[in-house]
C-alpha cells in the first residue's frame, strides 16, 4: 500500500493508469475533487497516516505536480476528506488521530496549472 495511481477511462482513448506517487510509508484514503476550472486535486494519508498529501492536475490527469504536504500535525491524521471550490482551492477535513478532534486544513491558493 505504498504507491497511489491515477485511473482513467475515456470513451475515444480506452484505459489508462499512471502511479502518481510512491509514498515514504503506507498511503492510504485517497481521495480526488474535480473544480469548475478543469484542476483535479488528490489527497490521501501518507507515512503510515503522518500526514495528509495532496497532487495536481491540470491537464486531466496526464501529468502531476508532485506530493504537497496538505497538515502534519502531532499525533498523525486519519480519514482526510476533500473538497474544492471552483477555482481549485481544497478544503481537507481530517481527524487528528492523538486529539479525536477534526480539523479543517485548507491551501492558501489554487496551484498554477
Amino acid at each position: 500500500f505504498t504507491k497511489l495511481y491515477y485511473a482513467k477511462k475515456s470513451y475515444n482513448s480506452g484505459f489508462s493508469l499512471k502511479q502518481i506517487d510512491e509514498g515514504s510509508g503506507q498511503v492510504d484514503e485517497p481521495g480526488i475533487a474535480w473544480s469548475a476550472n478543469g484542476l483535479l486535486t488528490v489527497t490521501y494519508s501518507n507515512g503510515r497516516n503522518a500526514e495528509v498529501d495532496r497532487q495536481t492536475s491540470a491537464n486531466g490527469g496526464d501529468d502531476w505536480s508532485g506530493r504537497e504536504v496538505f497538515a502534519a500535525p502531532n499525533g498523525g491524521v486519519s480519514a482526510p476528506w476533500l473538497v474544492a471550490d471552483r477555482a481549485g482551492i481544497g478544503y481537507v477535513a481530517y481527524n487528528r488521530r492523538s486529539a479525536g478532534d477534526v480539523y479543517i486544513a485548507t491551501s492558501a491558493a489554487a496551484p498554477s496549472p
